[in-house]
């Protein structure tokens, strides 16, 4: 009897500590496991946040490449501009002294073939001349002293025909220097072309929303009755968009740090159901990771751009295209219809660009207009350029001033509309593009 009961004192102790331990055990495996889950998901989100900051700036450098590329294509269309003026010049010079020369030698071949029929025949020409002896002796004179005269034509005449010969020359050399400037020009554009691309599939990967933000400007075009209306909706469009991505970002966050909240107080109180059975220096280790998450908070997803303020009016915009302006502001188009902006004629294939840094609230066809932008500034000023065959930007797309934003038609009477409202009124663009 006294053995048995010593045998169940030795095996209380072990039956009691048993669950004890148990639970320590769960305790650990499960501090672990959500430890790590919280971990793994961390890394994720800081991968996920590293690779969006890494797009946007390399989304930063292509808009960059881009503004200096096409700042490029536009020397090079006034390049070709010029040589295109200059050679239009050469060959009205060149067909000025092709007909003074081919004037000059038909007189003297004219001069030089009487002079040589009188050397030959002077007798014939003598008896057969209806002029008196004293008229003839006078004509006779003449000629000999029109020799000197004819040596002196002469002499210009291969002076002329030297000079034409290197206007020709110089005509040639132009019109090899406007085939290669044409070719190199090709090159810029298809390279910008292609930069424009990338960019584009670079920008749809990090915003995901190109077919919706394509829809939203079929439906503003489709719902808007006049330019006016169009301008006005696609601000008021953008404005409500803006407000709710904010919105949702603001929610998002608040759901991030809800949810971290709850995941710290449930590790913490994990951790302190676990003290006294050897996991004292979890907590400190949590302390670590709440700090290592504060860190990684800092990195922010939003795409690394700065647009510029609008300060002045004076001479802030640039000129959205190379060319010159044969409409201007205030222009009387009809009776009782006056011009609210310019016109620009252009070359074929010419580069278009934003006039300065803003959002793009509508892109696409509209009424009458053929492909349009607009641009909506700060201060409440919106631009629109219209009359490209082709655009390169999609509705909420942030651009930068001189960065390309669509190409003019393929023809020579190619002509883009500009149009600057402060206030929703129309303003004079000239006095809001630099020279």
């Amino acid at each position: 009897m006294n053995k048995r009961c010593l045998n169940i004192l030795i095996a209380l102790p072990m039956f009691l500590w048993a669950p004890l331990v148990q639970a320590a055990s769960i305790s650990q495996t499960d501090v672990e496991a959500l430890e790590q889950k919280s971990d793994q998901k961390k890394m994720e989100y800081k991968k996920l946040q590293a690779e969006s900051v890494a797009l946007s700036l390399e989304l930063a450098k292509m808009n960059r490449e881009l503004v200096e590329a096409a700042k490029r294509v536009q020397k090079d269309e006034d390049s070709i501009t010029k040589t295109e003026e200059e050679l239009k010049l050469l060959k009205d010079k060149v067909r000025v002294t092709q007909e003074n020369f081919d004037k000059e030698y038909q007189n003297l071949s004219m001069l030089l073939a009487s002079i040589q029929n009188l050397a030959l025949h002077p007798k014939d020409s003598l008896l057969f001349q209806p002029l008196t002896p004293v008229e003839v002796i006078q004509s006779a004179l003449l000629m000999r002293n029109t020799v000197p005269e004819i040596n002196e034509k002469a002499s210009k005449l291969k002076k002329d025909l030297d000079n034409l010969t290197a206007q020709k020359e110089a005509l040639n050399k132009k019109l090899l220097q406007l085939s290669s400037q044409t070719k190199d020009l090709k090159k810029k554009q298809e390279s910008m072309k292609k930069l424009a691309t990338e960019k584009n599939k670079l920008r749809e990967k990090l915003e995901g929303e190109t077919s919706k933000a394509k829809q939203e400007a079929v439906k503003l075009a489709s719902e808007a009755s006049d330019l006016r209306d169009l301008m006005e909706k696609a601000i008021k469009e953008a404005e409500i968009k803006r407000r709710k991505q904010e919105e949702l970002k603001r929610a998002a966050r608040e759901r991030e740090l809800e949810a971290q909240r709850k995941l710290e107080e449930e590790q913490i109180k994990r951790l302190r159901e676990g003290r006294g059975l050897g996991f004292e220096n979890q907590e400190q280790e949590t302390a670590g990771a709440k700090d290592d998450n504060t860190q990684y908070d800092i990195i922010k997803s939003e795409p690394v751009r700065q647009t510029a303020k609008i300060s002045s009016a004076s001479g802030q915009f640039i000129r959205p295209v190379r060319g010159d302006i044969i409409t201007h502001y205030g222009q009387e188009l009809s009776k009782g219809v006056n011009s609210k902006g310019i016109v620009f004629k252009t070359r074929d294939n010419a580069q278009v660009v934003a006039p300065y840094d803003g959002t793009v609230v509508f892109s696409g066809p509209f009424k009458g207009y053929g492909n349009l932008i607009i641009i909506s500034h700060d201060n409440d000023v919106v631009s629109l350029i219209a009359g490209m065959k082709s655009i390169d930007t999609e509705n909420g797309q942030m651009v930068l001033a001189g960065e390309p934003v669509g190409l003019m038609p393929d023809n020579q009477n190619a002509k883009l509309y500009m149009e600057i409202r402060k206030n929703k009124k129309p303003v004079n663009p000239l006095g809001w593009l630099g020279q």
